[in-house]
C-alpha cells in the first residue's frame, strides 16, 4: 500500500483526488477579498518569504493581470505568521469562508480518498520503544536521534492540472504552488506515504551490516556524549 501511494504520489501528484466546481462569482468574491491584513503590514518580510519560495522552486510566480486568463484557477487568502525566535511562515488560509455560501480550497478535496495518517500516533509509539528498550538493556546508555524534514508538505507535487486551484497573490505578483502548500487539508496525507517509506527503509537497513564499511567515512565523523565529554 505504501509503495503504490509513493509511486502515485512521485509521478501522477497530489491529492490522491480532486473533483470540484466553483462559479465565477465564488472567483471574484476571493480575487477581491484579496489577503488578511498581516501582509500588507509587513511587505519587506513578505518579500523575503517568497524570495525563499522562489528560490527552492516551490512556486512559480507570474504577473498578477495574468489571473484572470489562466483556467481553473482559484485564488486563497494569505497571511504571514511572526513568532519571536522562529522564522516568517506564510499561511495558506485555504478553509477561509468570506461569506456563508463560499466555496474555499479546502472544500474542493476529499479526506475519505486520501492516505491515512500515522503521524498522531508516533510520540506514542516512540515511548513504547524507548520503554522495551530499557527493558532489554537496563544498563546500557540509550542513545535517542531527532530527524526533521525541511519543507515536508512540499516534496509532494501537484498535479498540473489541478494546480491552480491553488494559486494565491501578493504584491502584484501571481504565485502558482508547485509543492503541497502549507494549510491544504490533504498536505499532511500525502506526505504520510513518504515519510513512512522513510520508516521502513530505516528498518530494513539497520540489518544490512555492508552500509556500516560502506558509509564508514561518514559515520566515524559521528560523536556520542562521552566522546565529547573525553574529547574535551
Amino acid at each position: 500500500d505504501t509503495y503504490a501511494e509513493v509511486k502515485r504520489i512521485l509521478l501522477n501528484g497530489s491529492p490522491a483526488y480532486m473533483n470540484a466546481f466553483s462559479p465565477r462569482e465564488n472567483f471574484l468574491e476571493y480575487w477581491r477579498y484579496g489577503n488578511h491584513s498581516s501582509t500588507t503590514k509587513n511587505p519587506k518580510q513578505l518579500t523575503k518569504v517568497m524570495n525563499k519560495e522562489i528560490m527552492h522552486s516551490y512556486v512559480i510566480p507570474f504577473p498578477s493581470w495574468t489571473t484572470r486568463f489562466i483556467p481553473n484557477l482559484h485564488i486563497t487568502p494569505q497571511g504571514l505568521l511572526q513568532k519571536p525566535g522562529k522564522k516568517d511562515r506564510l499561511v495558506f488560509d485555504g478553509s477561509h469562508l468570506i461569506d456563508f455560501d463560499s466555496i474555499c480550497v479546502n472544500m474542493m478535496t476529499d479526506l475519505s480518498k486520501e492516505p491515512i495518517i500515522r503521524y498522531g500516533t508516533a510520540l506514542k509509539r516512540h515511548l513504547r520503544r524507548i520503554w522495551n528498550l530499557r527493558i532489554s538493556y537496563p544498563h546500557e546508555d540509550i542513545l535517542l536521534w531527532d530527524d526533521d524534514v525541511s519543507g515536508a508538505f512540499r516534496w509532494p507535487r501537484y498535479h498540473p492540472d489541478i494546480a491552480s486551484a491553488f494559486c494565491f497573490i501578493l504584491s502584484k505578483t501571481l504565485y502558482l504552488p508547485i509543492g503541497q502548500v502549507f494549510g491544504g487539508n490533504t498536505s499532511a496525507q500525502n506526505f504520510e506515504p513518504l515519510a513512512w517509506a522513510r520508516c521502513l527503509l530505516a528498518k530494513e537497513l539497520y540489518y544490512d551490516s555492508s552500509l556500516v564499511e560502506k558509509h564508514k567515512d561518514i559515520i566515524d565523523q559521528i560523536q556520542f556524549e562521552d566522546d565529547i565529554n573525553e574529547a574535551t
